[in-house]
């Protein structure tokens, strides 16, 4: 073949590959659900390139999907589920991480609801065709709570979480539990201060194999809370406790934690910050820095989500929820790119195409007044853009100072851990491939113009509701609802009467529900 031609055939190759990649569009969105009750994730890993391993529970013992693991392709396809089963019990699953050998583990608060009634906490490992392995279980005579998972360097696992005497006990102490490769208890403690509630809800191991556990510590009788990082040897003996909180003391919330080769990040909502808090920590427990990024996320939500602190493919980045939204972040803590989808956040996932795909908690979408939490994924391209369902918005990051108190605890061993037999069944789920949305608005609007407009928008109010599509005189219902989808504002009257929404709302993204007659108007309001 001639140079030439041989350029030319090359040119047409590129050319097409050109096509096949702007054609060859991998977003989507999708819902799964039950016919009744709630999905609610609680928990993901990757269960190969192509695939990812669900788990499903949530902090309500009786959700009918509790117990169950379920395995998806990342094209949103569910290859099998399957609910874990024990007789007189309920199985709600918190946290899920791959093992060394190619398998995974998963923990769960196991409840008894016949007599005797106890709270142990689960071990189990299974394979990537949900076939189980083997069961351990943790008891006490008290009521343990698992809460976050992760990986020894050696393969073992960390498990934290909460105990408490009885459900109207002064103090909840903090447990760290740490097992071996093949199940082997090495060692279970609980940490306790008088008349404080302290609990862990994530784990992580970091390079010196220091062990750091994140949660809440609270006093009893005191309003607010205050974030809690506790940080133990590799044999469970405690280093350091600190108390965090911002300078003014306001109401702290903790999220999530990931170790580092240098230390650790957490996030949290961090009462008087600006934001969402990201937070850098030595290998110390040192604040090195403490930047807000995003919407602060001011009320969790009634299914108290586990919201993940993920890290991409490269590594030189994290991946966080923040204020209902989903931002990519340096490991100075400096924004990339942010993307708001219509359902409450629970993980961004980065994808080995270079994609990402957000998981949250939205309703079926058919049907439009249903509130309960079903699992929305929302598959995106590199910086996060969705078909529909998903809209970027600019954040800023703000460093800030943070305070910091030792405190001190008692700490004591507790508990047995026997091996234990476990059933399961299949489980089926349903599924639509429509936009997650909070408020169940379905119709995608492609006119270029809303059905309702709100000026100003992003603003401070009072707002302006403006619709062509209303009659001043007729009879309206007003709703808005916050990013975690509880209502808070509503009213009834003439459309002309509630056009001024002269309400103070919190800074942050609200939906805004307006209903006439059989027609549902919806419009997203950013307050500033």
């Amino acid at each position: 073949m001639k140079p030439k031609n041989l350029l030319i055939v090359v040119a047409f190759i590129f050319l097409d590959q050109i096509a096949f990649t702007q054609t060859s569009d991998l977003r989507y969105s999708k819902v799964f659900y039950e016919n009744s009750g709630s999905f609610h994730v609680s928990g993901t890993t990757w269960a190969g390139e192509d695939s990812l391993l669900l788990i499903s529970g949530g902090s309500d013992m009786y959700y009918e999907s509790a117990g169950a693991v379920h395995l998806f392709d990342v094209g949103g396809e569910m290859i099998w589920s399957k609910k874990l089963v024990l007789q007189g019990h309920n199985i709600q699953p918190t946290d899920i991480v791959n093992s060394m050998d190619g398998n995974f583990f998963i923990t769960a608060t196991l409840f008894s609801y016949e007599p005797p009634i106890a709270d142990d906490i689960l071990l189990i490992k299974m394979d990537k065709s949900g076939e189980l392995i083997w069961a351990r279980r943790l008891s006490d005579a008290r009521y343990l709570h698992s809460s976050g998972m992760s990986l020894t360097d050696d393969g073992g696992v960390l498990i934290t979480g909460s105990v408490y005497e009885n459900p109207t006990s002064s103090s909840t102490g903090l447990i760290l539990i740490k097992y071996d490769s093949q199940g082997e208890l090495l060692f279970s403690k609980s940490f306790f201060y008088e008349n404080v509630h302290i609990t862990g809800i994530s784990v992580a191991s970091l390079d010196n194999e220091d062990i750091i556990v994140g949660g809440q510590y609270k006093a009893n009788g005191e309003y607010v809370s205050q974030i809690g990082i506790m940080q133990f040897s590799s044999a469970g003996e405690l280093i350091r406790a600190k108390k965090i909180n911002f300078e003014d003391q306001g109401n702290s919330e903790f999220i999530d934690l990931i170790s580092v080769d240098s230390g650790y990040y957490f996030s949290g909502n961090i009462g008087g910050s600006p934001g969402s808090s990201l937070v850098y920590m030595d290998m110390n427990s040192n604040i090195i820095w403490a930047k807000s990024i995003g919407f602060r996320s001011f009320e969790r939500s009634y299914y108290y989500e586990h919201q993940q602190i993920n890290r991409d493919v490269s590594g030189e980045h994290l991946l966080l929820c923040s204020g209902g939204g989903f931002v990519k972040a340096d490991l100075d803590g400096n924004p990339v790119w942010a993307q708001f989808s219509e359902m409450i956040t629970f993980e961004a996932v980065s994808l080995s195409d270079e994609g990402y795909l957000f998981i949250g908690l939205g309703p079926i979408l058919l049907v439009k007044e249903v509130m309960e939490p079903h699992t929305g994924f929302i598959r995106t391209n590199e910086i996060g853009e969705a078909l529909s369902c998903s809209y970027g918005y600019p954040v800023e990051s703000f460093e800030y100072t943070l305070v910091s108190e030792d405190f001190t605890v008692e700490s004591s061993d507790f508990g047995t851990a026997s091996a234990i037999s476990l059933d399961y069944m299949f489980y089926e789920l349903n599924s639509n491939d429509e936009c997650v949305s909070i408020i169940g608005n379905t119709n995608e609007n492609n006119t270029g113009k809303p059905d309702l407009q709100i000026f100003p928008n992003p603003g401070k109010g009072p707002f302006r509701m403006m619709s062509e599509d209303i009659n001043p005189g007729h009879f309206a219902s007003l709703a808005v609802y916050n990013i975690n989808g509880k209502l808070v504002y509503a009213k009834e009257a003439s459309w002309n009467e509630l056009q001024l929404l002269d309400i103070e709302l919190q800074a942050g993204i609200y939906f805004v529900k307006v209903s006439v007659e059989d027609k549902v108007f919806t419009a997203k309001l950013v307050v500033n």
